[in-house]
C-alpha cells in the first residue's frame, strides 16, 4: 500500500515540475510578444509620422538625401551620364595632396592648348599605385623644384582615373614658357616602349570631353606632346605616335 502511495507522490511531483516549466515557458513567450508589439507600434508610430508630413521625418530624408548626392557628384563630378564616358575623377582631397603654397595663376577658360606628358616614373594600374605616385610627384615639386603645387593640372593612371593636381582653372608647371592658357595632363608611367593600357587612353579622351561640355576647354583646341616644346622625349614615343593620329594634335605650335 505505501508503495503506490510513493508512487502516487512522485507522478503529482512530476507534473508539478511540468506545469512549472510550462508556465515559465509561457511567461518567456509572453514577454517577447510584449517586447516585438512594443517594436512593431513604434515603427508604425514612425511610418505614421512620415505619412502626416512630421517635419523632422522630412529633415532627416532630405538630408540624407544631399549627402548621398553630394558624394556622387564629388566622386564621379556627375557629367558624363552613359557608361562609355563616365569618368573617376580622383580630387585632391582623395588623394591627399598638400595645400598649395601661394595664390595661383588662373587661366583663361576655355583653354585652348592641351600638352601631354608622361611622368616618367613606374606604371601603375590600381588606385593604391596611382596615388603613390602622384603624391611623390607633388613632394618633387614642391620639395626639390619650389613650385607653388604639383606642375600637372591633371594626371591619368593605368587605373582608368583621372587624378585632380591644379585642376582645371590654375595655371601649370607643367612646360615651360607655354604654360600660359594650356593645361598640361601626364599620363602616369613611362611610355617609350610600352603602350597605355586601353583605359588610361580612354580616361583621358574622356576628361577632355569634360572639359569641353563644362566650358572649361575650347571644342577647338589642340592636342600637343610635351617633346613639341622642349628637348624630352615626353610623352614617349609610342604615346606620342598614339596621339598624332587623334583628330585635336597639331604639328604647329605657334
Amino acid at each position: 500500500m505505501q508503495k503506490k502511495e510513493d508512487t502516487k507522490f512522485e507522478s503529482t511531483e512530476d507534473e508539478k515540475e511540468k506545469i512549472k516549466s510550462c508556465w515559465c515557458y509561457g511567461s518567456v513567450c509572453t514577454g517577447w510578444l510584449l517586447f516585438l508589439f512594443s517594436v512593431v507600434s513604434i515603427i508604425m508610430i514612425v511610418v505614421f509620422l512620415c505619412m502626416r508630413g512630421d517635419p523632422d521625418c522630412h529633415e532627416l530624408s532630405d538630408s540624407e538625401s544631399e549627402e548621398e548626392e553630394s558624394t556622387t557628384i564629388d566622386i564621379e563630378h556627375a557629367l558624363p551620364t552613359d557608361d562609355e564616358h563616365l569618368l573617376r575623377i580622383v580630387s585632391r582631397i582623395e588623394w591627399a595632396a598638400r595645400p598649395e603654397l601661394h595664390e595661383p595663376v588662373h587661366l583663361h577658360l576655355p583653354t585652348k592648348r592641351v600638352i601631354l606628358s608622361h611622368t616618367a616614373t613606374d606604371n601603375c594600374t590600381i588606385m593604391v599605385e596611382c596615388i603613390k605616385v602622384v603624391k611623390d610627384l607633388q613632394k618633387f615639386h614642391l620639395d626639390t623644384h619650389g613650385w607653388d603645387d604639383i606642375g600637372y593640372n591633371f594626371l591619368i593612371g593605368g587605373d582608368g582615373a583621372a587624378y585632380e593636381g591644379r585642376g582645371w582653372e590654375k595655371q601649370g608647371a607643367h612646360t615651360k614658357n607655354y604654360n600660359v592658357n594650356a593645361l598640361g595632363i601626364a599620363f602616369i608611367g613611362t611610355f617609350n616602349k610600352i603602350t597605355p593600357p586601353e583605359e588610361q587612353l580612354k580616361a583621358f579622351k574622356n576628361l577632355l570631353q569634360w572639359g569641353i561640355d563644362s566650358g572649361k576647354l575650347d571644342e577647338n583646341y589642340k592636342l600637343f606632346g610635351h617633346r613639341q616644346f622642349s628637348p624630352t622625349s615626353s610623352p614617349g614615343q609610342i604615346l606620342y605616335d598614339i596621339i598624332k593620329q587623334w583628330p585635336h594634335w597639331s604639328e604647329n605650335i605657334n
